[in-house]
């Protein structure tokens, strides 16, 4: 199955003899971007605070004066604001600029060649009725990031820097323009996804489609429009496997999967790793990995412990006790993340077995079930399990080959037609749209 292979046209010849070159134009724009992602503003206030308590009597009187006149707290706000955090974007940004000049120009071509008049009508037929199905805008959470990637505390989106700074630096931030901003994206991906299986001469027709989108990963960021960024990864995932790019390039998309939401980063970028990009191009993606969670942990002092319960610590309790009180909550979850097309996992293992496809099915089967590991982690269960959207894709148009059409065609109708409810283990959450009729019809029952 050609869907999960890069072909040999697409792997481009690296020149790697220039050794210097390579470590000024690649790894140090790779540790600028990492460490200013994973460094939050807390580290500086406290560096810059334990300096001037520490350095008083070396600074000039003039200074000292103001230092005592507006006190620390004033002082450390203004370095901040007019030194530390403008170096900060100055840095991000010609790491960025340094990183993906090389593979712009190639994923342009890509776009304008590929992305014709007719698959961008049904991107944008399919878009629309899912918005109609399930949408939601969100305004509380990425959005206000976006005004201010560059100073924010340790939290949860601190590190998560990428979105938020393209957003920033293209002015497209804030409350009513990152929405907009995650949306395009958005629909750039739905329009990738249709070029991915028409270069695989996959024939899908607009039900099959929507229904695909209706479970996994497309359709819980329909749930929170500009609350998450998950997609932007998918996206790059595929700009991978589909574009002529360098094992630079591709080694770029990595950093830049995991600047922007590192589980799902790790979720759909191994897989690729070690499945699809060659061999040969470990011994710079792993590493890459390794760099970005070594520092990662430096904002920590190198305490796992500490490092865990930032992430898992979800109000009074974490996610391991929410886990071990609602696994039932965490199985329901877990099948509403892709809903009916669970079922073609056991039709696939029974083709694969019958034509001796195991090792495609098995790879499609790492990629599904990795995320698995990351469900103690966090509490928002389908959106985790949603991570491993491309091998739920690929077994779909692997049956798509072998099925009768009507056994097909009605488990994807049953698919569309089940709500694609966003559950965790905090509990349900119904999204918007035409979905949300099926809540309200159950509460009026219930209630009558």
């Amino acid at each position: 199955m050609k869907i999960l292979k890069i072909r040999d046209e697409l792997l481009l010849n690296s020149d790697d003899k220039h050794k210097y070159k390579l470590l000024l134009t690649f790894w140090l724009p790779v540790f600028i971007i990492f460490f200013i992602g994973n460094t939050s503003i807390d580290r500086y206030t406290h560096l810059t605070k334990e300096t001037l308590v520490n350095y008083n009597h070396v600074l000039p009187n003039h200074i000292q004066a103001k230092l005592n006149e507006r006190g620390l707290d004033w002082f450390v706000e203004r370095i901040e604001n007019d030194l530390i955090v403008p170096t900060r974007a100055s840095l991000y940004f010609f790491s960025l600029i340094i990183l993906s000049l090389p593979i712009l120009k190639t994923v342009k071509n890509f776009i304008v060649e590929n992305l014709d008049r007719k698959i961008l009508i049904q991107s944008f037929i399919i878009f629309a009725l899912l918005f109609l199905l399930a949408a939601s805008i969100n305004l509380s959470s990425i959005a206000p990031l976006s005004l201010k990637p560059f100073s924010q505390p340790v939290g949860w989106y601190y590190r998560r820097i990428f979105v938020t700074s393209l957003s920033y630096f293209t002015h497209l931030n804030g409350y009513l323009l990152f929405p907009i901003f995650s949306s395009c994206v958005l629909f750039l991906l739905l329009s990738v996804i249709l070029v991915w299986f028409k270069n695989n001469n996959i024939d899908l027709n607009t039900f099959h489609y929507i229904s695909l989108f209706s479970s996994g990963l497309t359709i819980h960021i329909f749930h929170y429009l500009g609350g998450r960024t998950s997609h932007f990864i998918l996206l790059m995932a595929l700009i991978s496997l589909l574009v002529p790019l360098s094992k630079y390039g591709r080694a770029t998309l990595v950093v830049l999967m995991f600047s922007t939401h590192e589980a799902a980063a790790l979720s759909i970028s191994v897989p690729l790793i070690l499945f699809l990009y060659p061999k040969n191009e470990r011994k710079m993606h792993l590493p890459i990995i390794f760099l970005y969670f070594s520092l990662w942990l430096l904002n920590f002092g190198f305490d796992i412990g500490k490092a865990i319960n930032a992430q898992t610590i979800l109000g009074e309790k974490s996610s391991f006790e929410l886990l071990a009180e609602s696994p039932g909550r965490a199985a329901i979850g877990v099948f509403f993340a892709y809903k009916f097309l669970w079922l073609f996992l056991f039709f696939a293992g029974y083709y694969a077995i019958k034509k001796g496809d195991i090792n495609y099915l098995l790879k499609c089967l790492f990629i599904i079930f990795l995320p698995f590991f990351q469900l103690p982690l966090a509490a928002d269960t389908s959106r985790l399990i949603a991570f491993g959207y491309l091998g739920i894709l690929a077994l779909v148009v692997y049956c798509h080959k072998q099925m009768n059409r009507i056994i097909f065609n009605a488990l994807l109708f049953l698919n569309l037609l089940l709500p694609s409810i966003d559950v965790g283990l905090w509990g349900f959450n119904w999204p918007g749209g035409l979905y949300k009729i099926n809540k309200l019809l159950f509460e009026s029952i219930v209630n009558q």
